[in-house]
């Protein structure tokens, strides 16, 4: 068996079985009507658990519209899981919100659950268990002083920015190809990639460890001292290997490798990953970057665990097939949202958030006939690959960059506006 499909054998296996036990033929149009009921039931899972977070971070009734719109109405969800329903993103997107629920409420059994669906359905939800299990929310919950004495958040992002360039332009010089058809990385722009990438690493990942808590010993030592720990790190030794006991799955995964991919894919052209993750998934990664010192703040507030998992996650973003970071957006939504509530947006700013989704998420965009030629780099095969970083060619590059450059500059006003107004009434 493929070593990539047992960690997402699970959502396939609901799909086999159900249709066994209700006696429905085993076809392809029931097998994608299949997939799109069970994916249809995940999402209703998913809005009722955001409903239910909302109270916990005491966001707006107008925060809440927004939060159902950035979560729900962007291309991953709205267009890609409906046009290609047998893949498992939906599931790891409906484990990233339960994640996130379960760390708000504390509820360290549902934690457990999650982890351990993961691991059978999407497989870097083990690293969110991870850290939310050995950190849970309870840890220096509300305390937000800042490093300002030591620079160890910044040390970090740096050797690790460095670590991902250099391995990047090793691999280029080595001749490194991407496979599957994806577009190569563009000589000439090569120097302005390494140098995205690695203001994009330094930055986020320095921000989000701009937090004095997690340089503190005591913490540890809090937490090893506490029993759950040993249990948690009991519980993931195990879960981890559980895959591995599955019949025919004695191939190994080639760890490594995929990292290369990835490493190779986010220099491809310069900030491709970011550009990806945007038209992925809508214009709620613009108020991040916009908002992100904010968004850090708030993510800290609720301790830890979740600060050590968007750490991850913004490290992974690197990756330019933003499919892959489904189960990690759940995880900070709701914080941009909730920074983005602070902010007490009027129905204007409304107005345009929601223009820049339905522009992003092209629904109103058809995507078949395609032909068999394979040719995935040129139209009409761009109409659906030109929104997955990887195949992305330079002409949808240059398109798509115009289009979320329009965003940005229609949705800064509205932030700019209101922190001037904020500045203004503290003076």
């Amino acid at each position: 068996m493929d070593p990539l499909r047992i960690p997402m054998i699970l959502p396939s296996a609901v799909v086999h079985y159900s249709c066994r036990l209700l006696g429905v033929r085993l076809d392809d149009p029931n097998i994608v009507l299949a997939f799109s009921i069970y994916e249809a039931v995940l999402l209703g899972v998913s809005a009722f658990l955001w409903c239910r977070s909302v109270p916990l971070l005491e966001i707006s009734p107008r925060g809440k519209a927004l939060g159902l719109l950035a979560l729900f109405g962007n291309y991953g969800l709205l267009k890609h899981a409906v046009y290609y329903p047998i893949l498992a993103d939906v599931t790891g997107f409906s484990l990233g919100m339960l994640f996130i629920y379960s760390y708000l409420t504390r509820k360290t059994w549902l934690l457990y659950v999650a982890t351990l669906t993961s691991c059978f359905s999407w497989p870097t939800g083990l690293t969110t268990g991870a850290f939310m299990i050995l950190f849970p929310r309870s840890q220096a919950e509300g305390t937000t002083s800042r490093v300002n004495r030591h620079f160890f958040h910044v040390v970090i992002a740096i050797v690790l920015a460095v670590y991902i360039v250099d391995r990047a332009r090793l691999l280029v010089r080595d001749g490194f190809q991407i496979p599957s058809g994806t577009a190569q990385p563009i000589a000439t722009f090569l120097t302005l990639s390494y140098l995205t990438c690695f203001a994009y690493v330094s930055a986020a990942v320095a921000s989000l460890l701009n937090w004095d808590e997690l340089f503190r010993v005591q913490n540890l030592l809090r937490r090893l001292r506490a029993p759950g720990f040993y249990l948690g790190l009991a519980f993931l030794a195990i879960t981890a290997r559980l895959p591995s006991f599955i019949p025919h799955s004695n191939a190994s995964l080639d760890g490594q490798g995929l990292i290369d991919i990835f490493v190779v894919e986010s220099i491809a052209k310069p900030g491709v990953f970011l550009l990806a993750h945007i038209i992925y998934f809508g214009p709620i990664l613009l108020l991040a970057i916009f908002l992100w010192g904010a968004v850090c703040r708030l993510v800290h507030d609720h301790g830890i665990g979740l600060t050590l998992s968007l750490t991850f996650a913004a490290i992974s973003a690197v990756d330019s097939e933003s499919r892959h970071l489904l189960g990690y957006f759940p995880l900070l939504a709701p914080f941009v949202v909730k920074a983005t509530d602070n902010l007490n947006w009027d129905l204007a700013a409304c107005t345009v958030f929601a223009g820049c989704s339905l522009l992003l998420s092209k629904v109103w965009l058809t995507i078949n006939p395609l032909p068999n030629d394979r040719l995935f780099l040129d139209f009409p095969w761009q109409r659906y690959f030109m929104s997955l970083g990887p195949w992305m060619s330079g002409r949808a590059y240059l398109a798509q960059t115009a289009g979320v450059v329009g965003c940005g500059l229609l949705l800064l006003p509205f932030v700019r506006r209101v922190d001037n107004t904020v500045q203004r009434v503290k003076a």
